[in-house]
């Protein structure tokens, strides 16, 4: 064979060409895929879900300053608690976001008939039993790489158990609920409780104590949330939710001590506007009431609000108050003598 001579026929040279260019194509619209396929996730994971649940962050509000008070009457030490992150994630993210050697603590929602997770890191759980136990934080020589042991569990699980509580007591006003722990791991491939594709609430919460802190973290999947999501889209449940019991005792005492102007009505009659233009002074009007028994009636801006009898105290006029108006039944009189 000649040298010049090429090795490949013009045939297979083309072929070869046409097999680069398809896989070039093909990893082009590989790419492509990838991408709406990654724009698609996006629009349907968690975009715009948070928007469609605007009383969860009422909730979270009530969940931080319940559970502040009870770890304080739990632990009788101060708490400071604030809302790290707040966000709506994959289930399948979630997971992947616990720190290691997280305590995580399975919960079943009755009578939603579904499950949450409530965890705490490695520094909260150490944290958790510091307080409780009364150690000091330098005296703390934690190993790092050990497991828990029974006690650690058994104290960080009734403080999480504790969470569990007042986040169903942040939920009274949509729906009486309660979270009942079902059992406590670490192995996060044993607490997969839904899909990895379902949106899932993500609530960090940072809880410090003087002798350290760390995060306390509640996942609660879409479908725990589902049989109260009507609720949930709503701005407001009613107007007894969230109240402030000292705004009340003020708002309660200034009503009581607001000035309003009585009148006194002995009695009302319906006369038309030629008589009234008749009047003289010195003319005697008569108004059919008895004299023995005169009714009065008490009004303020031109509402009934008290009817009794008239008479005389102290050598003023008086009513003596005996029921209260009934205007419903006032408005059927009316339309039955009409």
């Amino acid at each position: 064979m000649d040298e010049t001579t090429s090795p490949h026929s013009p045939n297979e040279a083309a072929w070869a060409g046409r097999a680069e260019e398809g896989d070039l194509a093909g990893a082009v619209m590989g790419g492509r895929r990838q991408a709406a396929s990654e724009a698609l996730s996006k629009l349907t994971d968690s975009a715009g879900l948070h928007e469609r649940l605007p009383m969860m962050d009422v909730i979270v509000d009530r969940l931080v300053r319940l559970l502040t008070t009870g770890l304080r009457q739990f632990t009788s030490h101060g708490a400071r608690i604030n809302v790290a992150d707040y966000s709506i994630h994959r289930f399948g993210d979630v997971l992947q976001s616990l720190p290691e050697r997280s305590l995580i603590n399975v919960a079943v929602a009755e009578p939603w008939d579904n499950k949450l997770l409530i965890t705490a890191d490695s520094d909260m759980v150490y944290a958790f039993v510091d307080v409780l136990l009364g150690s000091p934080k330098s005296a703390r020589m934690f190993d790092p790489s050990r497991s828990y042991t029974s006690i650690e569990r058994r104290l960080a699980g009734r403080v999480l158990d504790l969470v569990a509580d007042n986040l169903a007591s942040a939920f009274e006003p949509i729906s009486k609920v309660s979270f009942k722990s079902e059992r406590l791991e670490v192995n996060q491939e044993f607490v997969v409780i839904c899909r990895e594709s379902n949106p899932t609430v993500m609530i960090d919460l940072q809880v410090d104590f003087e002798c350290g802190g760390g995060k306390v973290r509640i996942a609660l999947p879409y479908v725990t949330l589902e049989p109260v999501r009507k609720k949930l889209v709503q701005m407001f449940t009613s107007e007894k939710f969230g109240r402030d019991p000292a705004w009340e005792r003020h708002f309660h005492s200034e009503v009581q001590r607001t000035e309003l102007a009585i009148t006194g009505v002995l009695h009302e009659r319906i006369v038309t506007l030629g008589e009234v233009a008749g009047w003289k002074p010195g003319m005697t009007i008569s108004l059919p009431i008895s004299v023995r028994k005169p009714a009065a009636r008490l009004m303020c801006n031109g509402v009934p609000l008290y009817e009794g009898e008239m008479g005389q105290s102290g050598g003023s006029l008086a009513i003596k108050v005996e029921e209260a108006t009934n205007l419903e039944q006032e408005f059927i009189d009316a339309l039955l003598s009409d």
